[in-house]
């Protein structure tokens, strides 16, 4: 089940980072705001629509550098996990 979760999560970050046209290296948390704010379109993700600016705010400075697509999807997916969106204690198992 988990892996099934991880997988969804991947695959439904990888769709928004590529629809977003962003790119690499990224620097800082400011380059991150330009670049997610070139766009008006909302972010989607779990299908709710969000505002860039405040899906920007949801990373913290220090996983700056973003390298690559690659890059952003894991922390991406550090953060989903920080906040109980996929239960550490099932990474265990």
């Amino acid at each position: 089940m988990l892996e099934n979760s991880l997988s969804t999560q991947y695959s439904e970050l990888a769709e928004l980072a590529r629809t977003r046209h962003l790119e690499y290296p990224i620097e800082n948390k400011e380059e991150f705001i330009s670049q997610m704010t070139k766009s008006d379109s909302p972010v989607i993700f779990h299908g709710k629509a969000y505002e860039p600016i405040f899906a920007t705010g949801l990373f913290p400075e220090f996983f700056f550098p973003i390298t690559s697509e690659s890059d952003l999807i894991h922390k991406a997916l550090e953060l989903i996990m920080s906040r109980g969106l996929i239960p550490c204690k099932s990474l265990q198992q």
